[in-house]
């Protein structure tokens, strides 16, 4: 079975709670990634089987492209050490398609059980075939990682097929 066939079994097979998860930050405003050992602990004692990671309680797109990989970088191995066997979404949305693109490959290295994006807000897609073509090249980027559409309508929009 390939690396995507084990992560989409995986995906689909999941049941149970998944925390949308916050990212810690220090007194002085600063990411804490030092934090994110101490909530796998805390997430796992409480039961929770899988993460989203810097969705909008996250606060993704507050966070540099250092940030979010440093973000990445310490739920990866704050997941290893602990050897939960949480799901791991995480959210490589932003408004600059570069950053993310580079960011869905990164994560995917990083292995990750899945990659969640929105759509660029600002230049939205505003047709269902540029919708589907702004996901294709996510999963392009990160092909052995399942693609999860993460779709606000008060941010991204709404698409009819009519």
């Amino acid at each position: 079975m390939s690396v995507l066939q084990q992560k989409k079994q995986k995906l689909f097979q999941f049941k149970g709670a998944m925390a949308a998860v916050i990212t810690p930050y220090d007194k002085n405003g600063e990411v804490d990634v030092k934090q994110i050992a101490g909530y796998v602990k805390y997430l796992v004692d409480i039961k929770v089987d899988g993460v989203y990671i810097i969705g909008t309680t996250g606060e993704g797109y507050n966070l540099t492209n250092d940030e979010r990989l440093a973000v990445a970088k310490a739920w990866r191995q704050a997941l290893d050490s602990s050897k939960a066997k949480l799901l791991a979404v995480f959210n490589v949305s932003s408004n600059c398609v570069k950053e993310a693109l580079n960011l869905s490959k990164q994560v995917e290295s990083l292995g990750f059980d899945a990659i969640a994006v929105l759509p660029p807000i600002y230049y939205r897609p505003s047709t269902v075939q540029q919708w589907v073509d702004s996901l294709k090249i996510f999963a392009e980027a990160a092909p052995n990682t399942p693609l999860l559409y993460y779709h606000i309508p008060s941010m991204a929009g709404e698409f009819t097929t009519c």
